[in-house]
């Protein structure tokens, strides 16, 4: 099959779902990667494109609590970890959290690059 001989095929489509903002789509998208692929890296991607939609969809309550677990599970994809520590500390500021997000800038600092580290310090001192 297609999805057998391109297991890859399934991320890009997921990713096109999210960028294209069809978020139902994603979402439902995700939950079939979790529960077809055994590829780890499909997992974390898939638990983070349902934590980023959360966000875009301005829940962040449920954003930060699946992107915590995405940071925590999946310690071995740094480029995960980035995007989930960014909009773990984005959604603590959007919902006035401000000392948690910088406690949290602080602990996740090394995994977010230079322009993250920056805008999220803006962010924290207006």
């Amino acid at each position: 099959s297609y999805k057998a001989d391109y297991p890859q095929a399934s991320i890009i489509r997921l990713n096109y779902l999210y960028y294209m903002a069809l978020y139902d789509e994603a979402l439902q998208w995700a939950e079939t990667i979790l529960n077809q692929s055994l590829a780890v890296h499909h997992h974390a991607k898939a638990f983070l494109t349902m934590g980023m939609i959360d966000f875009k969809l301005e829940d962040y309550p449920s954003a930060i609590g699946t992107l915590k677990r995405v940071y925590s599970l999946f310690p071995e994809f740094p480029d995960i970890r980035r995007a989930a520590a960014y909009h773990i500390i984005k959604s603590m500021i959007q919902t006035s959290q401000l000392t948690e997000a910088s406690m949290h800038l602080t602990n996740y600092a090394v995994d977010l690059n230079q322009q993250q580290r920056l805008e999220l310090n803006q962010l924290l001192e207006r």
